[in-house]
């Protein structure tokens, strides 16, 4: 039986999971989470009500962010640990596929843990939005 995870290993699991999802390393993510790890996009949950969950689900995703931009990057200005969830502040920086441009937004997530690993992360294209759901604003 694996023992409960500090704080400390999910601040280090959501540093791994970021890299991972930047480099699209699928079989590197699925290391760090739990088999129904279940991501839940700001973009496509804010308009479509929907997220990726498992392996296949991420694997479709990341298909469909790599069809859709030339370049698609999460950057963790600040993590926070809260104990049982870890909080990033921070932004995208996408590159249209069409015009090159690069652009930034901001972005939040809350990550939750099950098992030692990943278990769900929720995005939020604004930081108060974020900071919200982390029970801190």
């Amino acid at each position: 039986m694996r023992e409960k995870s500090t704080t400390s290993e999910h601040v280090q699991l959501v540093k791994l999971g970021i890299d991972a999802y930047n480099r699209r390393d699928i079989d590197r993510l699925y290391e760090l989470a739990i088999a129904d790890f279940e991501w839940v996009p700001a973009i496509v949950a804010r308009f479509e009500g929907e997220s990726a969950r498992g392996r296949d689900g991420m694997e479709a995703y990341f298909r469909e962010v790599e069809e859709t931009w030339a370049g698609y990057r999460l950057v963790a200005d600040e993590i926070r640990d809260l104990g049982d969830q870890v909080l990033v502040i921070g932004r995208i920086e996408v590159r249209g596929r069409a015009s090159g441009l690069l652009t930034e937004t901001p972005w939040g997530c809350v990550f939750h843990f099950r098992e030692g690993k990943l278990a769900r992360a929720q995005a939020y294209l604004d930081h108060g939005d974020a900071l919200q759901a982390a029970g801190l604003a």
